[in-house]
């Protein structure tokens, strides 16, 4: 005999996973990250508000205000959202090139195992380092179904800090992961 059958005095899997789950309290709201993204962006808004001089004649010669900063070049120069499948910006040649798999791979960031929070820092910095080194086409690595990272991986690449680093994004082809990673292309440093 086997002893699959036998008991010798450790509990089953499904008493374990019932005491585990005894002290378990559901969440207090499924959207607690966007309720908290949405009070930061909010208090952002406000400190920004404070800081803008309040617009009262000329300003004198010698005063020690200090003026405001010209916005940064991204914020003038407002992109189109980025979809996968759709490249306005790049030529033909390099679009085909992308969603054939065929641009070298210069870089892989594989999401697997982070939470919300954590795929999300650890893209801004892998992008951030990736356009900083000059590389041009690089792969994250999602995961395939429908989990929450493959969704929100197109909408954090379309935010303002990162928009202007990327230029288009792909599907991965089978071998590079399919459906569950993209290929990401990068704008050349100028």
């Amino acid at each position: 005999m086997s002893g699959k059958g036998k008991k010798d005095g450790k509990p089953d899997d499904f008493d374990l996973w019932l005491r585990v789950a005894e002290g378990v309290k559901p969440l207090k709201s499924r959207n607690a990250f966007h309720e908290k993204m949405a009070k930061i962006d909010k208090a952002a808004d406000q400190v920004a508000a404070e800081k803008t001089p309040p617009k009262s004649g000329r300003a004198k010669r010698h005063s020690h205000i200090a003026l405001p900063t010209p916005p940064p070049p991204s914020a003038a120069v407002k992109a189109p959202p980025l979809q996968v499948g759709s490249a306005p910006g790049i030529d033909r040649r390099t679009n085909d090139r992308l969603r054939r798999g065929k641009l070298p791979i210069e870089g892989k960031l594989d999401l697997h195992g982070h939470t919300q929070d954590s795929g999300h820092r650890a893209l801004h910095a892998f992008i951030d380092a990736s356009y900083a080194q000059g590389k041009r086409c690089v792969l994250i690595v999602t995961g395939k179904g429908k989990g929450i990272l493959q969704s929100a991986v197109p909408r954090w690449l379309n935010e303002s800090a990162l928009r202007p680093m990327v230029l288009s994004i792909e599907f991965a082809q089978q071998k590079d992961g399919g459906t569950g990673a993209l290929y990401v292309l990068l704008r050349r440093q100028r």
